[in-house]
């Protein structure tokens, strides 16, 4: 077919279709046809910012930007805890890092997998708060005695509970090396 003879055609098609008269349209018909070209709308709007936002990912300067920040994040973070943790190393209870160094002990604990090595953490860290109320009476200073009192008592809380629970030769002989260490830390009190 010759494109003149599809251009005769498509004009008396729309001449036909010109005189036809069809039956009013519903309101109901007309609100689900507007419906149906908004969404069309909405979905090839959506379309094109999809295929923006594909061809940004596919970016390599982009990708190597976003790439670079989070090592940067996650590096500032790692730093940042890890001076942290070493300054509060030796915070004594009227520093201010000693909150620091109680978060640090008890981050220790929790992320420990046997209950017996809690309880030797927790051994440790009141052998740690006989040191501190020492340093603490050398000096003269009252100021953060509250504290220091307040964690002695859950590091041997802990401990405590821990030891009741606990069953098996290795959990007797770390009762008894924790009933050894009060004994001794009572009596340097």
């Amino acid at each position: 077919m010759r494109a003149r003879e599809r251009k005769e055609l498509e004009t008396a098609a729309e001449s036909f279709l010109a005189r036809m008269e069809g039956p009013p349209a519903s309101d109901r018909l007309r609100e689900f046809g507007a419906q149906r070209a908004w969404a069309r709308a909405e979905s090839l709007r959506d379309f094109g910012a999809g295929r923006k936002a594909a061809h940004a990912a596919r970016s390599p300067a982009l990708l190597r930007h976003v790439l670079v920040t989070c090592i940067a994040l996650i590096l500032a973070m790692m730093l940042s805890t890890t001076g942290a943790y070493a300054l509060s190393y030796g915070a004594q209870p009227d520093s201010p890092l000693y909150g620091a160094k109680i978060f640090f002990e008890r981050a220790r604990i929790a992320l420990n997998a046997s209950s017996l090595e809690d309880a030797r953490l927790e051994m440790e860290f009141s052998r740690r708060r006989i040191k501190e109320i020492e340093a603490l009476a050398s000096r003269g200073s009252e100021r953060g005695s509250e504290r220091w009192l307040r964690e002695y008592e859950r590091n041997l809380r802990g401990a405590g509970d821990i030891l009741e629970k606990a069953y098996g030769e290795e959990a007797n002989s770390l009762s008894l090396r924790f009933h050894e260490e009060l004994m001794s830390q009572a009596l340097l009190m």
